[in-house]
């Protein structure tokens, strides 16, 4: 208690307002639980067909009308590999040119006293 003393009122408004939005959430929690328990009951559903239709949602979210809700995310998604457009003249080494520059462009900028628009333009460096 001796915490919350030492709290700002700015600090302390924060905290009422963090509060009240995790109690109306566990409210609406405890609403849906009870819902889903008279459904379960009065279809007859055991306690291990519901954690197995529980995973089955959280897995599929085209189950669910509203994904973002239930914390479902896609897993599948493909990335593309992107082709590297730059490659070090000696060391081989390659960068696609996207992301963070790697320290063996910035240092090859720094040694040949060129920018990195200027790198990119060569075409000692193009792949």
């Amino acid at each position: 208690m001796n915490a919350v003393k030492r709290l700002s009122s700015k600090d302390l408004n924060l905290l009422i307002s963090k509060a009240a939005k995790e109690l109306e959430a566990r409210k609406r929690e405890d609403l849906i639980i009870r819902e889903l328990q008279k459904v379960f009951d009065k279809h007859g559903v055991s306690k291990v067909e519901r954690l197995g239709l529980v995973k089955k949602l959280v897995r599929n979210p085209s189950l669910a009308s509203d994904t973002k809700k239930i914390g479902a995310r896609r897993v599948n998604k493909k990335r593309s590999v992107v082709r590297p457009k730059y490659r070090h003249p000696s060391s081989r080494e390659t960068w696609t040119g996207r992301g963070r520059t790697p320290k063996w462009v910035v240092s090859l900028c720094e040694e040949r006293k060129i920018d990195l628009s200027a790198f990119k333009s060569s075409a000692e460096f193009a792949m």
